[in-house]
């Protein structure tokens, strides 16, 4: 009896699992680059009107400000500062009507001079990279999920934030640091459910490429 030809089924089997996982692959780095693309769009969207709101404070009211928090005694022991309320109540003037939910003004040191939670005044975090960067007279934002988090109004919970380092700049350099906190919650939710459907057509092209690859094997 003549021999019967090998079946060419294993063959078949490990094409139609690589089609499977190239497609597979595919569709989380395209799905990837999506995510990436509007979460960068919103944190540099942010981050200018981050720089814009803190730009219009600090020129009308950065010559107070500056007396009241950089003088030696309230660099020294940020806490003690008995000019802070007076500080706290220009910074909520400035954010009234915003999605700013966080102020803090920080020396170019990392020191945290004012910060609309007063338990966080008088930190040090000279290491922080917002900081070094925004004493280097840059901007730099991040946003961040957080699962709580302390505002003007109470504590948050399950809020996307962005955060932006804004240097405040005098006439002999970088004098301060503003950080400041803006909610983006919102629009994150409406933007995720705008990319449902380009998520979607993503995976109906590539579930189509693989029916024909599979087809044609």
């Amino acid at each position: 009896m003549p021999p019967q030809p090998s079946s060419p089924r294993p063959r078949l089997t490990l094409m139609t699992v690589f089609a499977i996982l190239s497609c597979a692959a595919l569709a989380f780095w395209a799905d990837t680059l999506v995510d990436r693309g509007w979460r960068k769009g919103i944190e540099a969207a942010t981050e200018s009107a981050n720089e814009t709101v803190t730009r219009v404070f600090i020129n009308q009211n950065w010559e107070p400000i500056r007396d009241r928090l950089l003088n030696e005694r309230a660099l020294a022991q940020p806490r003690n500062n008995p000019e802070l309320p007076a500080v706290d109540r220009m910074v909520r003037a400035m954010v009234a009507g915003t999605d700013v939910i966080k102020v803090k003004i920080i020396s170019t040191s990392g020191r945290t001079l004012y910060s609309s939670d007063a338990s966080q005044i008088g930190e040090d975090r000279p290491n922080n990279a917002g900081v070094r960067l925004a004493a280097q007279g840059k901007v730099a934002s991040e946003l961040t999920h957080r699962g709580q988090f302390s505002a003007f109004d109470g504590d948050l919970l399950d809020r996307d934030l962005v955060s932006s380092y804004v240097p405040v700049r005098g006439p002999g350099g970088v004098e301060a640091i503003v950080e400041i906190y803006a909610d983006r919650t919102t629009a994150l939710h409406k933007l995720e459910g705008s990319t449902l459907v380009l998520r979607a057509g993503i995976a109906a092209s590539l579930l189509a490429g693989l029916l024909l690859v599979v087809g044609a094997i």
